[in-house]
């Protein structure tokens, strides 16, 4: 459960970070233009481009696993972790400009209402306990501290 927890928070801190970094990346024109041509696509065309990610980032997670199997656990982890994060990075983008096509579709809209239902349940629950309320808060101050500090080293 601790793990599924902290899986949460991470995860949710980084699409919040993701989301703006890729949206920055975005305001190059050759990135524009890529994504308003994502964006035109209709529903099963985005739906094939939402899913891109998963089919490009399957090779380096089996990489990731061949490297750990060879024993090169750390190198095998660095791979998992830049893939991951790579693949959280483009589906996060790609779910924004896809979304308004896929939710055409009746059992997208069904199952993204369902996630979201389920996510919120989550939520409410995580908010009962209060190591979670202190470990998100712990956060958030972390964050207000490296922000606070990378402002000032520059």
């Amino acid at each position: 459960m601790v793990l599924g927890v902290v899986t949460l928070l991470v995860e949710e801190v980084l699409w919040a970070w993701l989301s703006r970094m890729m949206a920055a990346l975005a305001r190059q024109p050759a990135v524009k233009r890529l994504e308003d041509m994502i964006a035109a696509l209709p529903p099963y065309g985005a739906m094939l481009a939402f899913l891109l990610p998963v089919a490009m980032i399957l090779p380096f997670k089996l990489l990731a696993v061949y490297l750990m199997a060879k024993g090169h656990v750390l190198s095998g982890l660095a791979v998992l972790l830049a893939a991951k994060i790579t693949g959280m990075a483009l589906w996060t983008r790609l779910y924004l400009l896809c979304r308004p096509a896929l939710i055409s579709l009746g059992w997208f809209a069904w199952l993204e209402s369902t996630i979201l239902r389920w996510r919120a349940w989550a939520h409410d629950l995580l908010e009962q306990w209060d190591a979670w309320r202190r470990l998100r808060e712990g956060v958030r101050q972390g964050v207000g501290r490296l922000r606070q500090w990378f402002s000032l080293a520059r």
